[in-house]
């Protein structure tokens, strides 16, 4: 049972990031690094703080704010995706947050040409 009071609602609250302009979808050129800027906002009812951003590849460099974004707060992330090879990849990029391990997986798909 669970009493009125502080506290009592404490089960019901939780972290949301949203993405606000997810460009899941690039194309560039072999030799040219590709930079993307993800901005998000905490829609949810409590603090949250991204722990980690990591791809299945493991070949995409993320710098995310290593603060607490309070609840209506915006913020952003970025990506750094390295154009060694020519052709067509794609990779989920899961992105960890807390309170309680919560994560986003965003699929990537990218295409580099040869210059």
């Amino acid at each position: 049972n669970y009493q009125s009071g502080e506290g009592s609602l404490a089960s019901e609250k939780f972290a949301q990031l949203t993405l606000l302009d997810a460009n899941t979808s690039v194309n560039g050129q072999t030799g040219k690094n590709i930079a993307l800027t993800f901005h998000f906002v905490n829609s949810g009812q409590v603090p949250l703080t991204i722990n980690s951003i990591r791809s299945e590849c493991n070949c995409l460099k993320a710098s995310y704010p290593e603060v607490e974004i309070k609840p209506g707060e915006k913020g952003n992330f970025y990506l750094l995706i390295p154009s060694n090879v020519p052709g067509y990849y794609t990779t989920n990029l899961e992105i960890e947050f807390s309170p309680a391990k919560q994560s986003l997986i965003l699929p990537l798909h990218w295409n580099f040409t040869a210059q």
